[in-house]
């Protein structure tokens, strides 16, 4: 269980760092990180870190997808290790 505990830490800390060298990418008119990366990051386990950043960086919020899609991928996230703990 401890192997799950890392990886969790480590890709919810990518997946924040993400969001904000997004936005300040955004707000220097440089490249930007694809929407689909998040979006790969969230599902492998990055959600708690992608909701973070979005509130901390006010990155996405605008995004109804991003918005209702990312604290419910989080609560199946939570279910999930809930449910792996209980075993």
């Amino acid at each position: 269980m401890t192997w799950l505990l890392v990886y969790a830490v480590i890709v919810n800390v990518i997946t924040f760092v993400e969001a904000g060298k997004d936005k300040h990418q955004a707000r220097h008119k440089k490249q930007r990180t694809p929407e689909k990366r998040f979006w790969l990051l969230t599902w492998a386990g990055g959600s708690a870190g992608m909701l973070a950043g979005m509130y901390i960086f006010r990155h996405k919020t605008r995004h109804i997808l991003f918005k209702a899609g990312v604290p419910i991928v989080c609560a199946v996230h939570v279910f999930i290790v809930l449910y792996l703990t209980a075993l």
